[in-house]
């Protein structure tokens, strides 16, 4: 009766198999790229690691994405004792400055026979290439190594803005940037995107989402503060996330008034003349009125016109969002007079432009 089940269950395995086409394999699951990896190195003044099987001085290498970590021993065999401090050469400076500045390289506290310090872990997400570690206290005639980062093969996006840096701006004027979305290693998902503006910034995106990894989005920003302000742009998917920063320069319009020349001498019953310039700052549109005070009486002084209008106008550019061509305008002055005469300060009517240009300068003249 046993044999007779045995049988029976032995002819249901082979249906099962052959019920699967020759040639057809079944789906697998994707390995995981990125790995954690703790390092030990041993510090030694002849080379890290020289007393080891490794030999000194080793390579060591890892792959975008990985989660390392380091730890460090003073070598037993190495009778100097010498202190030791190593450093990760991310910049590639070949400067110690990171250490204990802040900065991008990676560095450990002082290595002793009583110090065994570690580096806490950190994703290797720096471009691809070959580094160098070293001991600050013996490279580079001893103790230097490489450390090599291969690229990852992994599906991922990159993201980008275009320009990175927007203004000056006029307050309520907007500016804009193109944010890129890029494939690599043939990632397709959908990524989607969100901005964070500091505070007094206004910041939005669109579109939010980029199908198939791959797209442009413009992010619009204005302000009604002056101020340096920034914008991260994050963009979301599977791979994880990515960010792009953006900075962006806020200013009030206004002029400036400049003398030609900037002192006078004039014989009793003479005059002279000093040019007044003019200048519009950071797209100042309105009218300038001058007036004058003397510092003791006696010369008489008018201007010639005695008031003036600047200018500026901007247009958008249809073919591509964001971009924004400015046209600076000369107007004619306005013959308008001003009383009491004040030199000392400068009035203006001031007019929201949606540029941040520099118009031409007026020129009236000051009769003496």
């Amino acid at each position: 009766m046993s044999r007779r089940r045995l049988v029976v269950a032995s002819l249901i395995g082979m249906l099962i198999l052959l019920s699967f086409p020759l040639g057809v394999q079944l789906p697998l699951v994707q390995n995981v790229q990125a790995t954690a990896t703790n390092f030990t190195l041993y510090a030694n003044f002849f080379g890290w690691n020289s007393s080891e099987v490794s030999g000194p001085n080793p390579t060591i290498t890892v792959t975008q994405g990985d989660i390392i970590s380091l730890r460090f021993f003073e070598d037993p065999a190495d009778t100097t004792y010498y202190p030791h401090l190593f450093l990760l050469d991310i910049d590639n400076t070949t400067t110690t400055n990171d250490c204990p500045s802040t900065g991008p390289d990676k560095c450990s506290t002082v290595i002793s026979p009583t110090q065994s310090p570690t580096i806490a872990p950190f994703t290797v997400s720096f471009a691809s290439g070959t580094y160098k570690y070293y001991c600050t206290y013996h490279s580079p005639s001893y103790m230097t190594g490489k450390f090599i980062v291969m690229a990852s093969t992994a599906p991922d996006f990159t993201i980008a803005a275009n320009p990175t840096a927007i203004g000056p701006l006029n307050p309520r004027a907007s500016g804009a940037s193109t944010i890129t979305v890029a494939p690599t290693n043939g990632f397709s998902g959908t990524v989607t995107l969100s901005a964070s503006p500091s505070s007094g910034l206004n910041a939005s995106i669109l579109p939010r989402s980029i199908p198939s990894g791959s797209g442009m989005a413009t992010l619009s920003v204005n302000s009604t503060r002056e101020g340096s302000y920034s914008v991260t742009v994050t963009g979301t998917g599977s791979p994880g996330s990515h960010s792009t920063t953006v900075t962006v320069t806020v200013v009030m319009p206004d002029f400036k008034i400049t003398l030609s020349p900037s002192s006078l001498t004039v014989a009793p019953g003479s005059s002279g003349t000093v040019m007044v310039n003019l200048t519009s700052l950071s797209g100042f549109s309105g009218t300038v009125s001058l007036t004058s005070t003397l510092s003791s009486p006696g010369p008489q002084i008018t201007f010639s016109p005695p008031s003036g209008e600047l200018q500026c106008e901007c247009n958008r550019d249809k073919r591509n969002i964001g971009s924004l061509s400015h046209r600076c305008l000369d107007r004619r002055l306005l013959f308008r007079s001003r009383s009491p005469p004040n030199l000392s300060h400068h009035r203006s009517r001031d007019c929201l432009s949606c540029c941040s240009c520099r118009c031409g300068s007026l020129r009236p003249a000051a009769k003496i």
